[in-house]
């Protein structure tokens, strides 16, 4: 049982990390719903054969940058709620770092638009994938630092689903490079599963932080 002492910090926790923590799901939510959206307005775009960013260029490219902006300050706001809703001892720095970086190279992405699938090069196109890149493997390795928070009493109970779900999301984006590689027909198809795979970690991260220090 825990003592007077030891409730205040966890109580202190809990408060500070609320607010961000669904600013961080309502962001991010906004994300997807303007992704899910976008299939039904560029209709031009084979899902299975574009990627996810490829509707930053022409028509209502507007919705997918402001789609970038929302998701880049949800994870913002997730590294604030994880840092003030797990305690010391169970924070992982490198975890919170990993997101940061996440969070900057999602932003970038929103500024600087993707090439389209057999156009010539540009600039703002290599940008783009640059910080994708970055973006993509900061974000997995993320979801296996965060995995320090099984120091924690409180957290312990979510190691194992968290571990399965961080090897999923290794496993997605494994296959999503693959597809580059190999120029696969259904490249958009492996790049939506692992960005919905992230998406449904992250929101699924900052609903914990909120439960955990709840109860």
């Amino acid at each position: 049982m825990p003592t007077l002492s030891s409730a205040a910090p966890r109580n202190s926790y809990a408060a500070r990390s609320t607010i961000p923590a669904l600013v961080a799901m309502v962001l991010i939510s906004c994300f997807a719903f303007a992704v899910i959206v976008l299939h039904f307005l560029r209709t031009d775009y084979n899902p299975l054969q574009r990627f996810i960013s490829e509707y930053a260029v022409g028509p209502y490219n507007f919705v997918m940058r402001l789609a970038f902006f929302c998701l880049s300050a949800g994870s913002l706001a997730l590294v604030v709620a994880l840092y003030t809703g797990i305690l010391g001892s169970a924070r992982s720095y490198a975890a919170l770092i990993l997101i940061l970086t996440w969070s900057i190279c999602v932003f970038i992405a929103g500024i600087f638009p993707t090439d389209l699938v057999g156009s010539a090069e540009t600039s703002s196109g290599s940008i783009h994938d640059k910080a994708s890149l970055i973006g993509f493997v900061s974000i997995v390795l993320a979801s296996f630092f965060l995995l320090r928070f099984r120091r924690d009493e409180k957290w312990r109970k979510h190691y194992r689903s968290s571990l399965l779900l961080s090897v999923i999301i290794m496993l997605a984006f494994l296959a999503f490079m693959a597809s580059i590689i190999m120029q696969s027909t259904m490249i958009g198809l492996v790049q939506r599963l692992f960005i919905m795979l992230v998406l449904s970690w992250l929101v699924i991260t900052a609903r914990r932080i909120q439960t955990t220090n709840i109860s």
